[in-house]
C-alpha cells in the first residue's frame, strides 16, 4: 500500500546543503572534518553518488542543521550538561546587568583524563588544583573556592564576579576528582573601549589560552595518573562569534599573516584526543589542531604554523606555567 508514497528529491537535500555551508561561511574541507567524513566522501555526496552511507549522508547534513543533532550523551557530556546548568544557576542569581550574565557570548573548555586516577580527598585534591592554573592565573583569593552543591564531596567550583571597574573577566569552573574538568569565560575583546561588544575576534588571545589550558592538563595529569601516562580528551567549543570580525587587538604592533573576516557561525566547537606525555615535546601541533576549525569560521584556512609556535612560546613565558613544565615536580 505504497501509492501515497512520495519520492525523496535527494538533490534538493544536497543543493540545500551547499547553499546552507555557504551561507555560515564553511569550506569543504571544514564541513567534511565537523561531518567526521573524508574530503572524497565528501565529494561523493556532492555528486549525488550513491555509494555514499546514508549514515554518513545524515552527518553531513547534521552539520548544515538539515536533520536533528544525534545525541549520543556520555559521562563527559553530562559532565558539561550540569556544569552548564549550573553556571546558569549562579548568574539568575545576579542582577539583569551583572557581567557575569556575558550576554555578548563566551567560550568553555572542557577535558576528561582516560586512564587510572588516583584516590584523592577533596583537600588534596583542591591543594593540587591551586597549583595550576585553574587558581593561580584567575583566582583572587580562595573564598571563591566551595564544594559543587550536591557532588558528594567529589567535586570543586569556583566562579569570579570581579569588582566594579576591575578589568577582569567573570569566570566559572568546576573540577572533579575523577579527572573532569571545566572553565567558561567571557571574551575580553568585549571590553574593548575602542569596539562595541560582540564586533571582534582576537586572533592571539584563543591561541594562548588553549596552550595555558593543554599545560595545565599534563600538569594535572602527572599528578593524578596513578601508574601509567592518561590519555586526554579536550574540547575547546565557542559561542556568540556570527558577525564578530577577526582581529588583531590584544597587540596591533604584531604582523600577522591572518586575512581578516567575518563569522557566519555563531558556535564553533573543536576536539582533539592526544597522550598526554606529548604535550610538551608537541603542545604547538596540538594547539594548530584546536584552533584551526575556528580561524575557518572567519575564513582563515591556511596559516601559518610559525604563528602558532610563537604564540605557543609566549604563554610559556608566564612564570606559573614555566613552574608547570618542570618535570621534576
Amino acid at each position: 500500500m505504497l501509492e501515497n508514497f512520495q519520492k525523496l528529491d535527494w538533490q534538493s537535500f544536497i543543493i540545500e546543503t551547499l547553499r546552507r555551508r555557504k551561507a555560515e561561511g564553511l569550506t569543504q574541507k571544514t564541513h567534511a572534518a565537523l561531518a567526521n567524513v573524508s574530503i572524497p566522501t565528501m565529494a561523493a555526496f556532492e555528486r549525488g553518488d550513491k555509494t555514499v552511507s546514508l549514515e554518513k549522508a545524515f552527518d553531513i547534513l547534521r552539520v548544515v542543521g538539515m536533520i536533528e543533532p544525534e545525541r549520543q550523551e556520555n559521562d563527559q557530556d553530562v559532565f558539561v550538561d550540569r556544569f552548564l546548568k549550573r553556571w546558569q544557576e549562579l548568574v539568575d542569581e545576579t542582577p539583569i546587568d551583572c557581567p557575569e550574565r556575558l550576554p555578548h557570548g563566551y567560550c568553555y573548555f572542557d577535558y576528561y583524563f582516560e586512564g587510572e586516577i588516583k584516590s584523592f580527598h577533596l583537600n588534596e585534591f583542591e591543594g593540587i588544583l591551586h597549583l595550576s592554573t585553574f587558581c593561580t592565573l584567575f583566582l583572587s583569593s580562595q573564598d571563591e573556592i566551595r564544594p559543587i552543591p550536591s557532588s558528594k564531596q567529589e567535586g570543586i567550583e569556583c566562579r569570579y564576579i570581579p569588582f566594579l571597574g576591575r578589568p577582569i573577566l567573570p569566570y566559572y569552573w568546576q573540577a572533579y576528582r575523577e579527572g573532569r574538568f571545566a572553565f567558561l569565560q567571557g571574551y575580553k575583546e568585549d571590553q574593548a573601549e575602542t569596539f562595541p561588544p560582540k564586533s571582534i575576534f582576537d586572533s592571539v588571545l584563543p591561541v594562548r589560552k588553549i596552550a595555558e589550558a593543554l599545560m595545565q592538563a599534563r600538569y594535572l595529569a602527572r599528578r593524578l595518573q596513578k601508574k601509567d601516562p592518561l590519555r586526554l580528551h579536550f574540547r575547546a567549543t565557542y559561542k556568540g562569534l556570527a558577525g564578530r570580525m577577526l582581529k588583531l587587538w590584544s597587540n596591533p604592533l604584531k604582523t600577522v599573516s591572518l586575512q581578516e573576516g567575518a563569522s557566519k557561525t555563531d558556535t564553533v566547537i573543536s576536539e582533539i584526543s592526544i597522550e598526554t606525555e606529548t604535550l610538551q615535546r608537541d603542545l604547538s601541533t596540538h594547539v594548530y589542531k584546536i584552533i584551526a576549525p575556528v580561524y575557518e569560521v572567519f575564513g582563515v584556512t591556511n596559516f601559518s604554523k610559525s604563528f602558532i609556535d610563537q604564540e605557543v612560546e609566549r604563554s610559556k613565558e608566564v612564570p606559573l606555567v614555566q613552574g608547570m613544565g618542570d618535570e621534576s615536580h
